[in-house]
């Protein structure tokens, strides 16, 4: 996408939104996230941060998933 920025959803700010170009997770987890509707090309947003540094809630597709930091940290997307 022309004129966007790729990072790691993790660095996504709270409030912000961003869609998933990529996942980078291990066959697993990534069969976990698609399972739910996270794909390429979903819109996504970091909702809410764990006091204790713990998952991060994110809306995506009119619902909200608690997804945790060391997940976070393969999942590419533009913003």
């Amino acid at each position: 996408m022309e004129g966007m920025v790729e990072k790691r959803l993790i660095d996504v700010e709270k409030g912000g939104q961003a869609v998933v170009a990529k996942l980078k997770n291990d066959i697993n987890m990534k069969n976990r996230l698609m399972s739910i509707g996270l794909v390429e090309g979903t819109l996504i947003c970091p909702l809410y941060e764990s006091a204790s540094g713990g998952p991060r809630a994110y809306g995506f597709r009119g619902s909200v998933f608690a997804i945790r930091e060391e997940d976070a940290k393969n999942i590419i997307v533009n913003v």
